[in-house]
């Protein structure tokens, strides 16, 4: 009702013009108007017009040319701001002494776990020194008695089963620091200390987002405990449509606005992932905070998985004049506003400008900064200069989006259209594992970071690959004493006894041997040269483990956090490499013997075929090279395997794209762009353009493709048509009278 009471005195005011309404058309004589006038290109209103016609006026404004996509986003945790606590050694929880939300300390006790294998491997330490300690003195009295009764031999022989002894303790002591940790144990009520017990400590400051723990349950190696978290500089993670994803870039500013209120936070993109989710259709941009949040979570800070909306800067340019759309009217294919010259009196004038955005109308002519123009009300004022002609200017061609082809003469093809989703062929995506199980160390490859081949994508500390490490140490250090004692037998020259030289021999032989086996496993691990020569020399017994891309290109997922556990069955990354797409096809049954008679035709060249990214964009050129029968599922079919060469950013493994397989060519006929035709039921319409005017021409359709389609009647060789902005074109044409 409101809309109607708005239009009624304007269309008073046209009832009672004085003559026809032409006869003030493009600035020429006047129309007389109840409470007002229009002279040229002017209308003069009194109080009670203006008062009826409800007019505002707005001050046009110059601002940055800022084009933005506002995407749904979630606050996430970086992977390298959390972490998982673990421990190496099964038991059963005794106690547990944090709770999730508190604020923990690197290193504070979150719990404490009672292993059986702990307290054992006390007591194997403590019969292994004695042991020791019994060796050593054994071979201090062979020494002194070495010069008078006892062979040479037998005292070498002594030394060497005390070296071996301090040996066995050195690693059950260095198997301990593995399983528990070289610091000792938290202390019971008391004050004494459980060599049996080990702490679940955090692994770093932050938050407590879970304590997966309870007293009493049973805990295995290595497995996930609780979490940590700094919150304090979180990611944004924005979710951009397919459709959108080629106007996102990293580097680009942008604006995370908390769902629900808050202050709008800068942000900056810092990386776009490559791949889109097949099912929701999304690509992943990930944004960092320029400034920290401002507050903890839930006293004013971002909380982990809070929703909002990412404001991406795609396109920036100098400063401009903006309209709100509002003040910006129609006539024709014109766009038009009204410059308030005084109080009552209004001046059309045409723009120059770009199609609406974000409400606001970018305009490179005829209104300036500071010039007041009519916002409410502008329609109304347009309707007074009804176009007469279609004549539009070039100029307002353009700023419509207007563009031309020409019909020609040539053959439409025989295509068969299928939907289809972009992948990666074999080789060209790695899902990248590691070769044991093991803790993460580090994670240096992030999602969307470039990754080189042979690159860690993670490393491993690996309790398996510790306890290699640990008999490696040992066997090696044991060979010098080996070869010392062999080489002591030796210097007895023929009296001495052979068979102990033929048995040190043969021990230090199977040493040998056991040193590269135990080698080679742990490099088969991916356990790097220099820790392996590290253990060798004696300088502790942890080693690295390393997981190596195994194809260069880019991280589509790489979200492990230090201390997290992984193994052969779960994935550290997903590496995608740059270059050629497969493009996938289901076949329908109607067109499934023709279309594989052709590729059979076709041979080892494969079937042209033309791409279409759902997302828009230029058409890709592409060849089918082969087809791939699918048995799974409710019905078998046929899948088509569409190669793209070098898509670029077009085309990414997850979107949707339509494939056009070219079949045939048929005969020549005059045939215009599928764009330039506007149907309505069955009629069908195009607009040609003949030197200034534009008009409409009913057509006769005749074949289709993907691109051109068939005039049977209506138009001729070397005709323009109108491909781009037809519905402006309808709209203008439409509108005179």
């Amino acid at each position: 009702m409101r809309a109607r009471a708005r239009l009624l005195p304007l269309g008073a005011l046209l009832v009672l013009a004085g003559g026809p309404p032409a006869a003030g058309h493009e600035g020429h004589g006047k129309i007389a108007l109840k409470g007002g006038k229009v002279e040229g290109d002017r209308v003069y209103l009194e109080e009670r017009a203006r008062s009826a016609l409800g007019l505002t006026t707005v001050v046009a404004e110059e601002a940055a040319a800022v084009e933005t996509v506002t995407v749904p986003a979630r606050v996430a945790v970086p992977p390298d701001a959390r972490a998982v606590a673990t421990v190496r050694a099964a038991g059963v929880v005794r106690s547990v002494r944090r709770s999730p939300g508190d604020e923990v300390a690197a290193g504070d006790v979150i719990a404490v776990v009672e292993s059986p294998e702990l307290a054992a491997l006390a007591g194997e330490i403590r019969a292994a020194e004695a042991e020791a300690d019994l060796a050593e003195r054994t071979a201090s009295r062979l020494r002194d008695l070495a010069a008078a009764a006892v062979p040479v031999l037998d005292s070498v022989e002594a030394e060497i089963h005390a070296a071996e002894r301090r040996s066995a303790v050195d690693a059950l002591r260095l198997k301990r620091a593995l399983l528990a940790g070289s610091d000792p144990p938290p202390p019971e009520g008391d004050g004494a200390r459980n060599p049996g017990h080990v702490a679940v400590r955090a692994p770093r400051a932050g938050v407590l987002l879970h304590v997966d723990l309870a007293p009493g349950a049973a805990v295995e190696p290595e497995t996930h405990l609780a979490e940590v978290a700094d919150l304090s500089r979180p990611w944004i993670v924005g979710e951009v449509p397919e459709d959108r994803a080629d106007l996102v870039r990293p580097g680009a500013r942008a604006t995370f606005r908390p769902a629900g209120g808050g202050e709008p936070l800068a942000a900056r993109v810092e990386a776009v992932l490559p791949t889109v989710d097949p099912l929701r259709r999304v690509l992943g941009a990930r944004a960092v905070l320029e400034t920290a949040p401002g507050g903890p979570p839930g006293a004013g800070g971002l909380r982990p998985g809070q929703r909002g909306s990412l404001s991406i800067v795609a396109s920036e340019a100098a400063a401009a004049v903006f309209l709100p759309e509002a003040a910006v009217a129609r006539s024709g294919m014109d766009r038009i506003a009204f410059l308030v010259e005084r109080e009552g009196v209004y001046r059309r004038v045409r723009l120059a400008g770009e199609p609406p955005r974000r409400s606001r109308v970018r305009v490179r002519r005829g209104v300036y900064a500071g010039d007041r123009v009519v916002l409410a009300g502008a329609s109304q004022l347009a309707a007074l200069f009804p176009p007469t002609s279609f004549k539009p200017t070039a100029e307002a061609l353009a700023d419509a989006g207007v563009s031309l082809a020409r019909a020609e003469e040539i053959p439409v093809e025989e295509v068969v259209v299928l939907a289809g989703r972009a992948g990666s062929p074999p080789g060209s995506l790695a899902r990248v594992a590691g070769s044991v199980r093991g803790v993460v160390l580090e994670a240096p490859v992030r999602a969307g970071d470039a990754v080189r081949a042979g690159a860690p994508v993670a490393v491993l500390s690996s309790l398996e690959a510790d306890l290699l490490a640990v008999e490696y140490r040992r066997v090696v250090r044991a060979r010098p004493a080996l070869e010392d004692l062999l080489r002591r037998a030796l210097e007895l020259g023929e009296g001495g006894p052979r068979r102990a030289v033929l048995a040190r021999t043969a021990a230090l032989l199977a040493e040998g041997s056991r040193a590269e086996a135990l080698r080679g496993r742990l490099t088969a691990l991916g356990v790097p040269p220099e820790d392996l020569d590290r253990v060798a020399r004696g300088e502790g017994g942890s080693v690295r483990v390393l997981v190596p891309s195994p194809i260069a290109g880019l991280a589509a997922e790489a979200d492990a956090a230090p201390g997290a556990v992984i193994g052969p069955d779960a994935t550290a990354a997903v590496v995608v490499a740059p270059g050629s797409l497969w493009v996938e096809a289901v076949l329908p049954d109607l067109d499934r013997g023709r279309v594989l008679s052709a590729l059979g035709a076709a041979g080892p060249t494969g079937l042209s075929a033309r791409v279409r990214p759902a997302a828009g964009g230029p058409v890709l050129a592409a060849t089918v090279r082969r087809f791939r029968p699918e048995l799974e599922g409710p019905a078998a079919r046929d899948v088509l395997l569409v190669e793209l060469p070098d898509p670029g950013p077009l085309l990414r493994p997850g979107m949707s794209a339509t494939v056009a397989v070219v079949l045939g060519t048929g005969k020549r006929g005059v045939a215009v762009p599928l764009a330039a035709v506007r149907r309505e039921g069955s009629a069908a319409e195009v607009f040609v353009r003949e030197g200034e005017p534009i008009r409409r021409v009913p057509v006769v359709l005749g074949r289709a493709d993907d691109r051109l389609v068939e005039i049977l009647r209506g138009l001729y060789p070397g005709d323009e048509v109108v491909v781009g902005g037809v519905e402006a074109v309808r709209t203008g044409i439409r509108s005179v009278r």
